[in-house]
This record gives C-alpha cells, sequence and structure tokens, in this order.
C-alpha cells in the first residue's frame, strides 16, 4: 500500500539523518495519515503500524526531531 511505502521511507530518512550525525530535523511528509499517526501513536500491529512504531523508535535517538504534513499541491 502507499502507505507502508511512505512509513518505509520515512524510516529509511531517520536511518540516513541518524548516519549523518544530523540531529535537530524535520521530516516532511504528503500523506496526513502517516503524519497523525506519528503525532498521536497508538497500539496498531498491523505490518503499517509496526513499520511507524519503528520510527517513533528511532525518533528517540535525536535530540530534536519533528513530523510535519506538507500539501502536496
Amino acid at each position: 500500500s502507499p502507505f507502508i511505502v511512505e512509513a518505509f521511507i520515512i524510516k529509511e530518512v531517520l536511518s540516513w539523518l541518524k548516519s549523518l550525525a544530523f540531529d535537530n530535523d524535520i521530516v516532511e511528509s504528503d500523506s496526513v495519515i502517516i503524519i497523525l499517526t506519528l503525532s498521536h501513536p497508538s497500539s496498531d500491529f498491523s505490518e503499517l503500524g509496526v513499520l511507524l512504531h519503528n520510527c517513533l523508535l528511532m525518533k528517540n535517538q535525536f535530540q530534536h526531531l519533528s513530523f510535519c504534513w506538507t500539501c502536496q499541491c
């Protein structure tokens, strides 16, 4: 699904940012569902939920990291 692809991309971006030692970042996405889920986590054991949970775990490795929705206009 497109949501799984977007979550995987965000996970890879976080890994890349951490490998470059960036510690204050904003990760943007045009998927409002993904950004809302990352901003208000809940227990979800689906494939998408597990990917997003991994993203949230990775977020804890940054001094400051935020997720932001951007309109694809």
